[in-house]
């Protein structure tokens, strides 16, 4: 499952040249299942800019409702970031531990991108 995130307000006239994309590792029937029930998987990501150097930290906190459904035990879970310039170019990619048997899984990994100053 890919979500793309996008701001919600123009910010200042910053014109940001870089998209940011995480990626979430599930079964796709799996997610499908999960609609069915109520249990929309989630993911819980906080992101800061710092104007002064240039760095994008990405903290990917914890996910919710992930389901395997294949086979009946809880999945193992992991988060993957990837940096996409403005043509979908990948610029950088960096992924989680796993977390084994946690259909609720908390990260709390943080992940620092150096990107152009704007």
């Amino acid at each position: 499952v890919t979500l793309v995130l996008e701001p919600r307000s123009n910010l200042k006239s910053l014109d940001s040249q870089l998209s940011l994309s995480a990626v979430s590792q599930s079964d796709s029937a799996s997610s499908t299942q999960s609609l069915t029930h109520g249990g929309v998987p989630e993911l819980l990501v906080g992101l800061s800019y710092n104007a002064t150097t240039g760095r994008m930290s990405v903290e990917l906190i914890k996910g919710s409702h992930f389901r395997n459904l294949a086979i009946n035990k809880p999945p193992d879970t992991y988060g993957r970031l990837t940096l996409l310039n403005s043509v979908g170019q990948e610029i950088s990619r960096c992924k989680t531990s796993v977390r084994r048997g946690q259909p609720n899984p908390v990260y709390k990994e943080t992940f620092v991108f150096q990107v152009a100053l704007f």
